[in-house]
């Protein structure tokens, strides 16, 4: 007769079917694979079962387990309902979230890309690509933005690798810090591993913006972590722009060799004096600075810059300037010291000496040339200069010399307002403006300036200068 729609079957094929015979398990072998229990049919002594976790039974495989034991000798009767006859391909957005078992994409095995681009944002400018073998672009607004390279080193802003890490930024420095917090100290840094292991690394540099400083420290730092201090910092320098080691030109914490130094930073030995020297090698000019820590040598003496009391008034701008004189020339002329004067303390001030048994000296004028931007003793905010502050030794050799700046104290000057002078005597201040004499007794006492080395022979007048001795003023 005639009908509508699809063509009759001819024939129908019946259910595969199995039947097991219950040994008093729970788990029992199928006639073939299924994907899962809701493939079966299950009927124990003609009574159905349910599937599923926490029911009557569970498949996977060849394997169907039950959640009680299947009673020896009782009928278990299965239906498989149906087999996987062909594929079907799913209409274009029918896919969604929703037929996924949770909202993330998880993939149960190696998802391939083979090179192809995985697109991150919505213009399809910003992705992640493997195209070249063995490397990674990130791309973003449309250009290669970091690249990893076959040997694991990253460029950032170049695909021409020649670095660990390479970055090429207008910008042109590399910024580090703990905390991006307004008003608050910041810190960075950057350290090696240690040799052990064990022990924190090795501090290489470190910068602290700070309320009131900013700092940068070399080598070693307690502000930054718990890092180990550098053992030696060296300097080098090259003779071209194309030399991979350099020289060694000078260090800290480091012996080196000064055939080709720039600056000195390290202790050498000149005339049995041992002088750290922080100024220009001969070879670039003339030096600027030589400061004497003469540690393990024959002399020893120290210094400090006080004020005079009364200095020398130069004649500035703000002058009315008589006819002959310039800016810089002498307006007044102070109280003018000769070396080896002895020196008085007063209120803040410096002045020569014109009292017997003083209590308030502070040694004797060195004579030396005043050095540029020293502080006085006593002033951390006043820097000392030829006119207004003096060079006064206190403490240890009357005698002090460096030959290479013709740097010289020639010794006490002593005069016989009080007797003989002979070695090992005291020596305090004489009425005898800028002299010193012997001191009674043999205890040092707050008069004391220091003690002859020398039996002295005096002059005609009573004095001599050039006394060798000990200064215990300072």
């Amino acid at each position: 007769m005639p009908y509508i729609g699809n063509e009759l079957a001819a024939q129908f094929q019946a259910f595969e079917t199995q039947t097991i015979t219950g040994d008093g398990s729970t788990g029992y072998t199928l006639d073939r694979a299924v994907a899962n229990g809701k493939e079966l049919l299950v009927y124990i002594n003609n009574v159905k079962q349910e599937e599923g976790s926490g029911k009557a039974y569970t498949a996977s495989g060849t394997t169907i387990t039950f959640s009680e034991a299947v009673a020896s000798g009782d009928s278990c009767y299965l239906v498989y309902m149906g087999l996987a006859m062909g594929t079907i391909t799913a209409p274009d957005g029918s896919i969604v979230s929703a037929q996924l078992a949770n909202a993330n994409l998880e993939m149960p095995n190696t998802l391939d890309m083979n090179g192809k681009e995985l697109i991150l944002d919505a213009d399809a400018d910003t992705s992640i690509t493997a195209d070249t073998d063995d490397q990674i672009d990130i791309k973003i607004g449309g250009s290669d933005k970091i690249t990893i390279n076959s040997s694991g080193r990253v460029g950032v802003g170049t695909t021409d690798i020649d670095a660990p890490i390479d970055i090429v930024d207008s910008t042109e420095y590399v910024r580090i810090s703990n905390t991006v917090s307004d008003d608050t100290t910041k810190t960075g840094g950057l350290a090696v591993r240690h040799r052990d292991n064990e022990e924190e690394d090795v501090n290489v540099i470190n910068g602290v913006a700070g309320s009131s400083d900013n700092l940068v420290n070399i080598g070693g730092s307690d502000f930054i972590g718990n890092l180990n201090a550098a053992t030696k910092i060296a300097f080098f320098t090259a003779a071209d722009r194309t030399t991979l080691t350099g020289t060694n030109v000078g260090g800290v914490g480091t012996s080196v060799g000064s055939s080709n130094l720039l600056w000195y930073f390290y202790l050498t030995s000149s005339d049995n004096n041992y002088v750290m020297n922080v100024n220009p090698h001969s070879s670039v000019g003339a030096g600027l600075w030589n400061a004497y820590f003469k540690a393990d040598s024959a002399v020893f003496t120290g210094y400090h810059y006080y004020a005079k009391k009364n200095p020398t008034i130069l004649y500035t701008e703000e002058d009315t300037i008589p006819s002959g004189k310039k800016v810089g020339d002498v307006k007044t002329q102070g109280e003018t010291f000769e070396m080896g004067d002895v020196i008085v303390y007063e209120n803040g001030k410096v002045t020569k000496c014109t009292k017997a048994h003083a209590t308030n000296v502070v040694g004797i004028y060195s004579g030396h040339p005043m050095p540029g931007g020293r502080w006085l003793s006593n002033n951390k905010d006043d820097i000392a200069t030829e006119e207004h502050a003096l060079e006064v030794a206190s403490v240890g050799d009357s005698q002090d010399w460096n030959k290479t700046v013709t740097h010289y104290l020639s010794g006490f000057k002593v005069c016989n307002e009080n007797g003989a002078i002979a070695s090992g005597d005291l020596l305090c201040s004489a009425s005898k403006t800028g002299y010193l004499m012997k001191q009674d007794g043999t205890t040092i006492t707050t008069e004391t300036v220091g003690k002859s080395m020398d039996d002295v022979t005096f002059e005609s007048d009573g004095t001599a200068t050039g006394i060798y001795g000990f200064l215990y003023c300072g």
